[in-house]
């Protein structure tokens, strides 16, 4: 015979509503949705494309990682101000048989589209672009400095 009863303040937890699994469900996926889309998901972030943005003294240099496109795909355009990379996957280029069988597939063609605002100093006249070893590099030049005149002004 027990005389003392064993009681649990969260025996019936259940029954309240505040403590319901549905509510608490919203919250997490809530939760779980901010960190989706937040900088904390490194799974996102290793799917981005890979960019370097280098500044010198003469010029900028945007380097694009583009491993396994040929550069004859890959189109670079400058339309008020803004030079735009682009790469639209062909998916008919994979030359797959329909006898092979994937159990997990890591190559995967994608798109590729960045833009960039170029400032006010860049020599828009001579951009020039490499594509080597899947790195494709744009140089940009600077345009040189212009001093404005100085004016001497008479006192009257």
């Amino acid at each position: 015979m027990t005389l003392v009863k064993k009681c649990s303040p969260f025996r019936n937890y259940h029954r309240v509503p505040a403590f319901n699994n549905a509510h608490f469900t919203s919250f997490d996926e809530l939760v779980n949705d901010f960190f989706k889309s937040s900088p904390f998901n490194t799974k996102k972030l290793a799917h981005k494309d890979a960019i370097n943005i280098i500044e010198t003294d003469a010029a900028y240099l945007i380097e694009a990682a583009l491993p396994g496109v040929p550069k004859s795909e890959v189109k670079i355009q400058l339309k008020e101000g803004i030079l735009s990379i682009n790469y639209t996957a062909n998916t008919n280029n994979n030359n797959d048989d329909t006898s092979t069988r994937y159990i997990r597939r890591g190559f995967v063609t994608r798109n590729f589209n960045r833009s960039f605002y170029l400032p006010d100093n860049t020599d828009t006249d001579n951009i020039s672009a490499t594509h080597n070893n899947g790195i494709l590099q744009v140089s940009i030049p600077k345009k040189a400095p212009v001093e404005a005149p100085t004016a001497v002004i008479d006192i009257k």
